[in-house]
């Protein structure tokens, strides 16, 4: 009877160490989707010889608005045209309609939402009108518990009352992934935290060692858009070939994991990807799969080509477009998708989505 015992749990054992970690990790099923055979080559064009800052941006009709390009102020807003700086937003300081650490922004309709880490303040900040007067003009201004905004990578308003925030905080345990990334929703109208989801499985809370490639600090953590139209967000993570997309209105997750692209491994520092971005048509995602190390070695990177995959709102259907190099962040506006190179930050690169 000890050597049955024995054998169920070596046999057990066995058949976990077999079982892909997606599976393992994550607290939603995940159904397989096929990589495109076939890949099609585009070269994003030169927009124009103007500078502007690119390594995190947002645009909106002719104006491009860039976080942390001034040391006194957390957003300044410049001419998509002309590269002229129009106004400086949201001076540096603990008063009124100051700031002292912004999450990354939203803008939705000229409002740019914002979310400061230090203060745990939420303001809504209208461009346009700020831009007329030539000052910071707040639309709204919250304020949150201390807990507030600790972390946070991304930040989507929904509906008038609600902010939903990809949560990057993490448990100082590192062989442990409680208190892993997520999303926390929050009410806006008295700034308290409506819900908290974790992407992680508890079950599996000690699975990760700190001898693996990718530290567990970072392991989790993913981009993520709203989908316009539906009560979804989409969730594209950076080390495992998963898409993952969650209801938050009833508090759902469903994934995919893509096949035919190297798999996830622990001794390895694939990078999956990066940015997400949907219209509510469909979903684009930028994908580049080589070693992590390349993605930061300027003497690697001309040899790095980035991907954009385009799938439909369920992501079963995926086309594949090669670019001419490393790019590492996109912004659409109407019908054209603007993106930042890896090899030229000063500058921004588009492409039509006529061509895509």
């Amino acid at each position: 009877m000890r050597i049955q015992e024995l054998l169920i749990v070596l046999l057990i054992g066995v058949a976990v160490s077999c079982t892909p970690y997606e599976d393992r990790i994550f607290d939603f099923s995940l159904s397989d989707v096929g990589f495109p055979e076939e890949t099609e080559s585009l070269t994003p064009s030169l927009f124009s010889e103007i500078e502007l800052p690119t390594s995190e941006f947002r645009i909106f009709d002719s104006i491009l608005v860039a976080r942390d390009a001034c040391e006194s102020f957390g957003l300044t807003a410049f001419s998509l045209n002309s590269g002229d700086t129009l106004l400086n937003l949201c001076r540096t300081g603990r008063g009124d309609g100051e700031t002292l650490l912004l999450a990354p922004i939203e803008i939705v309709d000229g409002v740019a939402h914002v979310a400061d880490a230090m203060t745990t303040k939420y303001l809504e900040v209208n461009i346009p009108e700020s831009i007329k007067q030539g000052r910071t003009v707040i639309e709204r201004q919250s304020q949150f518990g201390n807990s507030g905004f600790s972390a946070y990578y991304s930040i989507h308003s929904v509906g008038k009352d609600t902010l939903i925030c990809n949560n990057g905080q993490q448990s100082l345990d590192t062989r442990s992934l409680t208190g892993s990334p997520g999303l926390s929703i929050y009410n806006l109208s008295d700034g308290s935290c409506i819900a908290e989801y974790q992407v992680a499985n508890s079950k599996y809370a000690k699975l990760w060692k700190k001898n693996k490639k990718i530290a567990q600090t970072s392991l989790l953590r993913f981009s993520d858009c709203l989908i316009p139209g539906r009560d979804e967000m989409c969730l594209a993570f950076h080390y495992f070939p998963v898409v993952a997309f969650f209801d938050y209105r009833e508090g759902v997750f469903r994934g995919i994991r893509i096949t035919g692209i190297p798999e996830y491994r622990s001794n390895k520092d694939t990078f999956y990807f990066g940015k997400v971005y949907s219209d509510g048509e469909c979903i684009y995602l930028l994908y580049d799969g080589d070693s992590c190390s390349r993605l930061y070695d300027e003497t690697l990177l001309e040899n790095v080509r980035t991907y954009i995959l385009k799938m439909n709102l369920e992501g079963e259907e995926i086309k594949c477009y090669q670019l001419d190099g490393p790019y590492s962040d996109f912004e659409i506006c109407g019908r054209t998708m603007y993106l930042s190179k890896s090899t030229d930050i000063d500058h921004l690169y588009t492409l039509s989505l006529d061509s895509i």
